[in-house]
């Protein structure tokens, strides 16, 4: 194969070429031009592989770290009393896709914000319903306990809740959420108010002046219950204030939020 170079001004110039010089350039071009799409692809697919297997891991590390908040999670159910209500768990296997494995652990994370929703609206509610505090702000006049008999006579009597003074009609409030299981007159502690409460508790206000509310009704903490008075086995103006849990009277100053108790098998 013969080329001529043509210049200005100048002689022609003749190159001869070789057919197997051409072959083998023109062999070299093809191998570029395939050669330089296989090292991109090359690259893309090695990119890939390194994704996947940081995906791998992320996904190994979420699932593990979902499966430890899940069993705290059971465990914080337990002690509060929450029925823990399970949701079906992907059964993954080494050759489960990436992608679905990552989108159960996203529902696993789902669940759990749910359960820890429940759990903490469970929580709010139980210690809304259980009775800290005191109906009135005052000084006690008498305590939880044994005490000398008010009346005279020298005699130890048991007092099963504290006694209150206070200004006559000054409101008295429901110290936790409950329903009032009656609002009327008792032997020795005129008029009275009691209240049941979750997890066995329920309070009593007596020697009231007036009730505010009447059996039946739902109350929240704060909620004014009645007036106090001087009715009843009273020496004046003040309210008589009682805890029970499951019947047995405890002392109102060490109620705390504690992890629910069965009920006391009354057959032994």
């Amino acid at each position: 194969m013969r080329l001529l170079v043509v210049r200005h001004a100048r002689p022609v110039r003749e190159i001869r070429v070789r057919p197997r010089t051409i072959w083998r350039v023109a062999t070299v071009a093809a191998l570029a031009l395939w050669l330089v799409p296989l090292a991109f692809l090359a690259g893309v697919a090695r990119q890939a592989r390194d994704d996947r297997a940081r995906l791998a891991v992320d996904v190994q590390s979420l699932t593990a770290r979902t499966a430890r908040l899940s069993a705290d999670v059971a465990a914080l159910e337990h002690s509060v009393g929450v029925a823990a209500a399970r949701a079906a768990r992907d059964s993954a296997t080494p050759t489960a896709v990436l992608v679905d494995r990552a989108s159960a652990a996203n529902g696993w994370v789902d669940d759990i914000e749910r359960r820890v929703g429940t759990v903490r609206d469970h929580v709010v509610s139980r210690l809304r319903s259980i009775p800290t505090g005191v109906p009135i702000v005052a000084r006690l006049s008498s305590g939880f306990g044994w005490r000398t008999n008010p009346f005279g006579g020298g005699r130890a009597e048991f007092h099963p809740g504290l006694d209150i003074p206070a200004a006559y009609g000054s409101p008295v409030k429901a110290t936790a959420d409950g329903v009032v299981e009656y609002a009327e007159w008792r032997n020795g502690y005129g008029l009275a108010v009691a209240i049941r409460h979750a997890d066995g508790f329920s309070t009593l206000f007596g020697h009231l002046s007036s009730a505010t509310v009447h059996a039946g009704d739902h109350v929240t903490r704060g909620t004014v219950v009645g007036r106090v008075g001087n009715e009843g086995r009273s020496t004046g103006p003040h309210v008589h204030y009682e805890v029970r849990r499951f019947g047995k009277a405890v002392d109102p100053r060490r109620v705390r939020a504690a992890p629910p108790s069965p009920a006391p098998d009354s057959t032994r």
